[in-house]
């Protein structure tokens, strides 16, 4: 039995109807056929994409919108195309991944109005992590921490932390080896850096 094909359709039969005998006349019978239905998935992380309706017929035009979470960038698709929203045609079943990347941002630390370093984090890498090997420094001071609270990872902006210090202590030793009588003073040790006596 001869059953005919075609890319992306299913064949429904003869018409007119198949004989059941070969009758006294050439005859011509057109074959019918009904579109193939097509999967379309789109898999994503951070991301949402927006509905489209699945399965449909071949040849069947779609596009297909990405939104990215806060925090991220559309990327690529799997296959390499950079566009978004993009229309595809739909030919065969079809699997498609978006992918996303987080966003940089710039994380300013300051000592009042000076910048002491710009760092640049991705969204939701650790913070901690950007500044494991730095500590700023400042004549005459101790480093006691940011303000605000440094965070645990990077937000969806740009941010600024301000340092915080404290005045270290000096001892303050007098060497009176030589000098007749006491030396009187009327300072306590330690005492804080720049304190006039």
């Amino acid at each position: 039995e001869y059953v005919p094909e075609k890319e992306g359709y299913d064949f429904e039969g003869w018409l007119p109807e198949l004989p059941m005998v070969m009758g006294a006349a050439d005859t011509e019978l057109q074959a019918q056929w009904s579109k193939k239905n097509y999967h379309v998935t789109v898999n994503t992380e951070h991301a949402t994409v927006d509905e489209f309706t699945s399965p449909v017929p071949f040849e069947s035009s779609l596009e297909l919108n990405v939104r990215p979470a806060d925090g991220y960038h559309f990327a690529s698709w799997s296959d390499g195309s950079l566009e978004n929203p993009r229309h595809i045609v739909v030919v065969k079943d079809t699997v498609l991944e978006a992918m996303v990347a987080p966003n940089e941002y710039t994380l300013s630390l300051m000592d009042g109005d000076r910048v002491l370093k710009n760092l640049v984090v991705a969204y939701g890498e650790s913070v901690t992590d950007a500044l494991v090997d730095y500590v700023p420094e400042k004549t005459g001071y101790q480093f006691v921490g940011w303000t605000p609270r440094l965070p645990m990872v990077m937000g969806a902006a740009d941010d600024t932390l301000v340092a915080e210090w404290g005045k270290r202590l000096f001892q303050i030793t007098l060497d009176t080896i030589g000098a007749p009588g006491r030396v009187e003073t009327d300072f306590e040790n330690p005492i804080p850096f720049e304190t006039v006596i």
